[in-house]
Formats: C-alpha cells, structure tokens, sequence
C-alpha cells in the first residue's frame, strides 16, 4: 500500500511539474479531452457509417465472418482497417463503440501534445500555437467523429506522428531510431485511410531528395507494419481494395477540366469553414441565413488567408518544413477531382490539422510584424470554431434521439421482425438499419456491404447518379423481398417504375416529413431521415416492365 502510495505522489508531482513548464499544452490537453467527453454523455452520438463497421466485427466473433450479413460472407466492407482492428482486438474486454471513444479520447490528447512539440521545434510563438491547439480541441468535425465511433481522431494522431516523426529526422540526423519511428509510423498511416497515401507519398519524396539512404529503411519498417494487413485481406478477400472504395467510385466522376476543379472548390468552400463544415448547415435546409454566411465567410477567407501566407513562409526559408501545406493542398485537388460532395466529412479532419499548422505559421509571421493584428485573427478564430458548439451539439442530440434511434433503429428492428432467412432487403442507408436488423441479406445502395449489389449497379452505370435512380434498378434487378425506401424516393421510383406500387405492399411508415432541429440560430432539416416507408414484395404480382 505504502509504494501505491509513493508511486502516485511521484506521478503526481511529475504531472505538476510538467504543467508548470507546459501549461498551454495541459490546458489544452484537458480542454480537448473535456469537450469530448461532455459531447459524449450530453449527445450519445453513433455515426451511421460506425454501425456498418461494428456489425462486421460483432459478426466475427459470433463466427459469421468479417463481413457485414452471412447472406454474403467475406465482403470487405469497411474502408479504414483501423476502424475494425480496434474494436476487433478489444472486443472481449468491452463493446466496440466504448473501445472506439476511448481510442479517440488518447488520440486527441496525444494530437495535442505531438501539434505543440512540432510547433514548439519551428519556433512558432504560443499565440500561434494556441490557435492549432484550440483548432484541434473545438473544431466540429474532429470532436464529433472522434466520439461518434469513427476512426477520425485516431487518423489525426497518425498523421501528425509521421509528421513529427519526419521532423525528428530531419532535425537529428539519419539515425536507425528516426528511421525506425518514421517507418512505423507511416505503416499506421496507411492502416488508417487509404487516402494517407497522399501523405506517405510527400514524405517518401522528401526523404528521397534530403537523405536518400535512409528510404528503404524507412519504407521497410512501413512494410513491416501494413504488410500483414495487406496479406489478411489478399486471403480472405481476394483483394486489398475494400469493396467500399469499388461502390462508391461507380457514383464518381473525375474532374479533370482546371476551370471544373477550380469550380468545385469554391461550390464547396463551406467544407473548409467553421459552422458550415457540418453538412445539413451548410447543405441541409434551414441551416443557412445572412448571418451564419457572413461568418462561416469570414473564417474561411481569415484561414485561408493565414494558410497561404504560412506556405508562402515555408517555401521562401527553411524555417519550417512546407510538407504540411503540400500534403493539404493535394489532398483538396483530390478532393475536388474525385469527391464530388461535402458528405464525407469524416475525411477531412487529418487535413484540416495540416492546414491549421501552416495557418499558424502564417499567423507567427503576422505577430512577428504587428502583435494587433495577430491578436485579432487568433480570436476571431478561435470563436467561430468554439461558440458554435453549443448549438451543434443540441441539435445532435435531437439527431441522435429522434432520427437514430426514434426512426432508423426503429426501422432495423421492424425489418429484423418481418425478414426471413431467405428474404433480402433493398435500401439506403445501410448503418442503423442493417445493425438492428442482424445478418439480414440486405442490397444497400451503392453496395457498401454487397457485391451483390455492385455488381447489378454496374449494369447500369447512370444507377449511380441518384439514390433513387439506383435504388428502383435494384428493386427491378434483384427483386428483393423488401424495399426501404424515403417518402421522396418512393415518388421518384414510381415515375420510374410505373408499376411499382402494384408490385410491393405498402406495409409500415415509420417516422415523420418535415422534421427540423432547431437550436438558437440553427435550424437544420433533418426531414431526410426522419422517414422511411417498409414495402414487402408481392409474388403474385406480374414482374414489373423492362427498366426504362
């Protein structure tokens, strides 16, 4: 009891210590872990696309497979390993969400602390330095990700570990132990998203042209870390690309005209802007009103401003490293070239923290010249990520109670009641109704969790434009036994399918139109969701004519 004792004061005493020389790094420390955990209890936030994941992992250890129904087994679901290994590997200790918050509760502490010690090494002033770390504590995007159950926050730390690991290098010379780290952590990268290869690529092309001998150290250990992950899904799969990544690349186009790329970016600006970065603000309804665009505009065009000149600093000293502002700029063409919708939030966290370091370069440049004028960009930052907040969370909260578990688990449930084992389910989304509707065969639209689904959609590539279009052709393709469908595109497929309504039974509406959130300024319609209607398929009806 005595060394309990004795090794508590000593921990004790050392975090004193260290608050004493660090103490923007433990407030921040605490600020971020804080909001999380208060977001949290407050919302009790699931992410939709978390379910997807979990439903595969609870399948593996029931002994279905790592696949999302037994109706298809060995489906490669899910586009992040991270997202499934972590939940996967604690499984038996506790469930997977809880295991998913925790891992984004260590990974936002460790983010904090790895931003302030590469800021910190290029000489960056704690005015500036309190702009990322109140960017990586508050920002939207990162705190609800981070706790809903996604791997985003986990994916944040990977990024800016290879980040510090490759200043570490570079400051201390090609030594076996930088190399080592580097490595590693470039493998976790690429277990994070696939998308990290943007990041692992910069790196690779630095370290060629400033220490060239240390790569194929570097890429070994990468190897070492990604390798078994690759080998894993090449037996059980047939295939290291996930069937996620096939499915929504057939609803894809790619950009290639400058003047379309260049369209897109600023079609899609909101993306980059504090309040509007949340899509059904900024894209969802009621969200937007003068006010709310004035000042999601002015965070945009203040960070904007504060990242090109952290760049345009990086590219004429070597001062800092550009690698941030290089990785976030290519991340963004690619961004607009491929992903032609602001829905895929969960993908811009690790860049965003990219960005927001070189903002901070830039803002240390602006201190360096006029201590006012940086004051003045660091709060009116700061604020517009941080007074949002309240607000958001409210109307999450009214999400999670309402459209989740009122409306989309409900349906789940009810699914899971009428289907038999030989029935099959068309629908859109496959999150919380395929998670409460347990190892149903289910075609989602655009075929996360079947190939199945994929491969009718293929037939018909214009499927893929709309939900609705894609929708109708796997009700006529597959003939399911149920359709899940929205009010809205129950009235599309019925111009598409003149006999649609013969064919299926209207049996169950389940939810409400027109449903808003409302908290303070923000008004958000969530009617998209707050309403599913069940159909089950008549066999005595003749088969609906040839798809137009």
């Amino acid at each position: 009891m005595l060394n309990i004792l004795n090794k508590s004061k000593r921990i004790c005493t050392g975090l004193a210590l260290s608050f004493k020389r660090e103490p923007l790094l433990w407030t921040f420390i605490a600020l971020a872990v804080t909001v999380r955990v208060f977001f949290w209890f407050y919302t009790g936030r699931v992410w939709e696309d978390y379910l997807i994941t979990a439903t595969g992992v609870e399948n593996a250890w029931n002994g279905f497979g790592l696949t999302h129904h037994a109706g298809e087994p060995r489906v490669h679901y899910f586009t992040s390993p991270v997202s499934v290994l972590i939940p996967l590997a604690l499984h038996p200790v506790m469930n997977g969400l809880l295991a998913m918050r925790l891992a984004g509760l260590l990974a936002a502490a460790g983010t904090i602390w790895l931003a302030c010690n590469i800021l910190k090494d290029m000489g960056i002033k704690p005015p500036a330095m309190a702009f990322v770390l109140a960017f990586l504590s508050f920002d939207f995007l990162h705190v609800f990700f981070g706790m809903s159950g996604m791997e985003t926050q986990v994916s944040v730390f990977f990024v800016l570990l290879a980040m510090r690991c490759h200043q570490k290098l570079r400051e201390g010379g090609a030594g076996k132990k930088e190399e080592i780290r580097l490595g590693i952590a470039l493998g976790l990268c690429m277990l994070g998203r696939p998308d990290f290869i943007i990041v692992c690529a910069c790196i690779g092309l630095f370290v060629l042209c400033t220490r060239p001998k240390s790569l194929a150290g570097i890429a070994g250990f990468a190897l070492l870390v990604y390798l078994p992950w690759f080998v894993f899904t090449m037996v059980y799969y047939g295939s290291p690309v996930p069937n996620t990544i096939i499915a929504k690349g057939g609803s894809s186009a790619i950009l290639t005209d400058p003047a379309g790329i260049v369209s897109s970016f600023f079609e899609k600006w909101h993306a980059w802007a504090p309040i509007y970065e949340w899509w059904w603000v900024s894209e969802g309804g009621g969200g937007r009103s003068p006010l709310l665009t004035a000042l999601a505009a002015t965070g945009f065009i203040f960070g904007a401003c504060m990242f090109l000149t952290g760049a345009a600093v990086t590219f004429a000293r070597d001062r800092a490293c550009p690698l941030f502002a290089i990785v976030f700029m290519l991340f963004v063409l690619y961004n607009c070239m491929f992903v032609h919708t602001t829905y895929y939030m969960w993908y811009l966290p690790p860049f965003t923290a990219l960005a927001a370091m070189t903002a901070a370069i830039g803002i240390n440049a602006v201190f360096e010249r006029k201590k006012a004028a940086g004051w003045l960009i660091v709060s009116v930052l700061v604020l517009l990520y941080l007074l949002p907040l309240p607000f958001l969370f409210s109307i999450e909260k009214q999400a999670q109670e309402f459209v989740e578990n009122g409306v989309r688990k409900k349906v789940g449930e009810r699914l899971s009641d009428l289907m038999g084992d030989t029935d099959t389910a068309v629908l859109e989304p496959l999150g919380y109704i395929g998670y409460y509707g347990r190892n149903k065969t289910i075609y989602d639209m655009p075929g996360l969790g079947s190939k199945i689904a994929v491969a009718s959609l293929k037939k018909r590539p214009a499927a893929n434009g709309t939900i609705a279009y894609g929708l109708a052709w796997l009700c006529q393709d597959l003939r399911p036994s149920f359709a899940v469908l929205r009010p809205a595109e129950h009235r599309a497929i019925r111009e598409i399918l003149p006999d649609f309504d013969k064919e299926y039974q209207l049996l169950e509406t389940i939810g409400t139109q027109n449903y808003m959130h409302q908290s303070g300024p923000l008004v958000v319609d969530r009617g998209l969701d707050a309403c599913f209607i069940i159909f089950r398929r008549d066999i005595k009806q003749a088969p609906s004519p040839a798809f137009p």
